[in-house]
């Protein structure tokens, strides 16, 4: 017989062969490409026999091409053997066929393997040498690699000091951690994802156990406090016994009792029979609620807040009743039950209720002056401005100066309101942040026009719990302690390092754990967690309080000023409040702004006199105005427009007698005009009136009295 002629390989592929396998990611790795060459049998796949190569990704990535790894197959076959000869007598044996060679190559990335991989080629030996020249290719084959995969993001901790204050009582350290997202290898601010504190313990006396701090309250004497409190002594147990002795009190503090404010009101509703036509076709029931301010036991026309229609359909039964305070309606209103009457008998019985309503009476949330206009929020979630609107300030959609409250258009779910010179901005409660107004220096956000008659949403900024607005920036703190400024910079007001206006809102740098801000005319201040504040921008009169004249690009710490609460910027001074309930203030003093009874300007923070259980405080352009726990209000300094609201025009150095106004909710102090809110939900304001920036209806240039704004808050 004839013998078949041998296969040859040129390159021995034994077991498993990884040719230019791809790099891979840590997180999501590409597979690498491997071959398995097998001997195939002669059958249907080689007549002659042959082999078998299988190829595919490791994509378990063990180094081997399992059978489920495997792509794909192709056969490289033996040639033909030669015939016996005629006649049943062997013949002189045939040539030897040519042998079948296999070459491998590397292939490049290109357009046969994207992220490159193997070139296979296959062909006969013709010349018998033992080499697959390129004329002998008969086959070629592409294995590719699998695509590199992206390295994934490291994560990242960051360890530093944390002073002492509200965190860690004696300091300690804080913990942060987060994921590397732009893969510079620095925990940036915004990478921050979780903050542990790990503190340390009180330090006790060397050599000896520390004393143990005891703290004992009383009832206040009469004279300690008008309107009754406690009294708390706190000291150390100097002789064991676990109750702290007269003799080792070390400080003694009083809690007073405010004022006991005006009684409520107490909710009215009214039913009337409402004519079939537009409102009920079939006619049905007029519901008119609102508050006895008068206290008369009757619904006047003037007390309507609200009114609703039932109508009739079939024997449809409607039950009204007053809905209480402070359950679904804050501040009360009326329950509307309706439902079928199923037993006829004239009643909607509790079993028959098929649908409840409630009309809640509406209130103030907020009230904020600006520099010539004032806004509110309504606790529907509506905003309500008023005053100067020649460049939109107002959001109603028109141009027009109000001396009413008036809507701002296309506002649900306001969470609070800030009104800077010729703009307003509010924060909703999904954390994003819409204004409307002017917009020279870019405080509406970039490529929005010049002026915007309505609100827009103000792209890279959310997360939102607090806004301030400046002279023509603003600045809002976030969820996470971080605060975002935007708009004019010429002073550095952004804190950025620059004076570039910028109209995208940017992270102020070196500013973490915040709890409350303020912006003044061109400059800005933060109150950080441990009671510390730090200011920046313009700085002439000393506004920044750190001892000079100089302005800060970045923010810079108040000296000396520690335990704050809450911080307000005005034109060029600044005040806070600290949480002893007592004031300090710097900057500028030319009206006696700062309280100290001088007009003499200060670099650093003087105390505001005669002032104590401060519960909130504003500053306007060059006044200051302060609410006690108490309900009674103060202000100070200029006083040319009536805007310290004691009846004159006569400026004053230190807080004086109390603004004629009892249960006092809120203050807010604008450029030439205050405002303030009251227990009942009324507001009230006073000062300069040259757009109806008061609310008072009427174009009446000033008043030196609080006078109360004209309003209609009804649903």
């Amino acid at each position: 017989m004839r013998r078949a002629g041998a296969a040859l390989v040129t390159a021995l592929l034994v077991g498993v062969v990884c040719v230019a396998c791809g790099r891979t990611g840590p997180e999501n790795p590409g597979g690498g490409s491997l071959l398995r060459v097998e001997s195939e049998p002669a059958g249907t796949n080689c007549p002659e026999g042959g082999l078998a190569v299988l190829s595919g990704l490791d994509q378990d990535e063990d180094g081997i091409l399992d059978d489920s790894e495997v792509a794909s197959t192709d056969y490289v076959c033996n040639g033909e053997s030669g015939e016996n000869g005629e006649n049943g007598q062997d013949g002189q044996d045939g040539q030897d066929g040519h042998s079948t060679l296999i070459d491998t190559a590397d292939e490049p990335a290109g357009a046969n393997c994207p992220a490159g991989g193997i070139l296979i080629s296959t062909g006969l030996d013709l010349d018998d040498d033992g080499v697959l020249e390129p004329e002998e290719v008969t086959a070629t084959e592409y294995v590719c690699n699998g695509e590199d995969g992206q390295d994934g993001l490291a994560s990242l901790v960051s360890v530093m000091d944390e002073a002492a204050g509200a965190n860690c009582t004696t300091g300690g350290q804080a913990i942060r951690s987060g994921v590397d997202s732009n893969r510079d290898g620095l925990l940036q601010p915004e990478e921050v994802t979780a903050t542990d504190f790990v503190c340390n313990g009180a330090t006790g006396a060397d050599g000896q156990p520390g004393l143990t701090s005891l703290v004992r309250q009383e009832d206040a004497a009469p004279g300690d406090c008008p309107f009754a409190g406690r009294v708390v002594m706190t000291g150390l147990d100097e002789d064991g016994d676990g109750y702290l002795d007269d003799e080792e009190v070390r400080a003694t503090s009083h809690v007073c009792n405010g004022e006991p404010g005006a009684p409520g009101h107490a909710s009215l509703f009214e039913l009337l029979d409402e004519p079939a036509g537009a409102n009920c076709p079939s006619g049905g029931t007029l519901v008119e609620t609102g508050l006895d301010t008068n206290d008369d036991g009757v619904l006047d026309p003037g007390e309507v807040m609200a009114t609703n229609y039932v109508c009739d359909g079939g024997n449809l039964v409607l039950r009204v009743s007053n809905a209480e305070w402070g359950g679904v309606c804050q501040r009360g209103g009326v329950k509307v039950e309706t439902g079928v009457d199923d037993n006829w008998n004239g009643v909607l019985d509790d079993p028959e209720v098929d649908q409840t309503q409630y009309v809640c009476n509406l209130f103030l949330v907020q009230l904020e002056s600006g520099f010539f206009h004032t806004c509110a929020v309504v606790s529907d979630g509506t905003a309500h401005c008023w005053g100067v609107n020649q460049v939109g300030t107002i959001g109603d959609g028109s141009l027009t100066h109000r001396w009413v409250p008036v809507v701002v258009h296309g506002l649900s779910q306001v969470a609070g309101i800030s009104a800077g010179l010729d703009h307003t901005c509010a924060w909703l409660a999904d954390g994003t942040v819409r204004c409307w107004g002017a917009n020279p220096q870019g405080e509406l956000g970039g490529g929005i026009g010049y002026e915007v008659t309505e609100p827009v949403e103000i792209p890279g900024i959310d997360q939102v719990t607090e806004l301030s607005a400046g002279f023509r920036f603003r600045c809002a703190l976030r969820v996470d302690g971080n605060v975002a400024c935007w708009g004019e910079n010429s002073h550095g007001q952004l804190g950025d390092g620059t004076t570039v206006d910028g109209s995208v809102p940017a992270v102020v740098p070196g500013l973490s754990g915040v709890t409350d801000i303020s912006a003044g005319e061109r400059h800005a201040c933060a109150v950080l967690a441990d009671g510390s504040v730090r200011c920046w921008g313009l700085n002439e009169d000393g506004q920044l309080g750190d001892g000079t004249t100089n302005e800060s690009l970045v923010p810079v710490p108040v000296a000396g000023l520690t335990e704050v609460s809450d911080v307000a910027a005005g034109n060029h001074h600044t005040c806070a409040r600290l949480r002893s309930g007592t004031l300090q203030c710097w900057g500028l003093n030319s009206y006696g702004q700062l309280g100290d009874g001088t007009t003499t300007d200060s670099l650093t923070p003087v105390a505001v006199q005669s002032l104590i259980g401060v519960a909130g405080l504003t500053a306007g352009e060059d006044h200051s105005c302060a609410r006690q726990t108490s309900g009674a209000a103060y202000c100070w300094g200029s006083n040319i427009q009536g805007q310290l609201g004691d009846g004159t025009m006569n400026s004053h150095a230190r807080p004086s007698l109390p603004i004629d106004l009892l249960d006092v909710t809120s203050i807010s102090a604008g450029w030439l005009h205050t405002c303030a809110t009251l227990g009942a939900g009324t507001a009230y304001c006073w000062g300069y009136n040259n757009y109806g920036q008061l609310g008072l209806g009427t174009p009446v240039l000033r008043s030196v009295l609080p006078a109360e704004v004209f309003w209609n808050i009804a649903p």
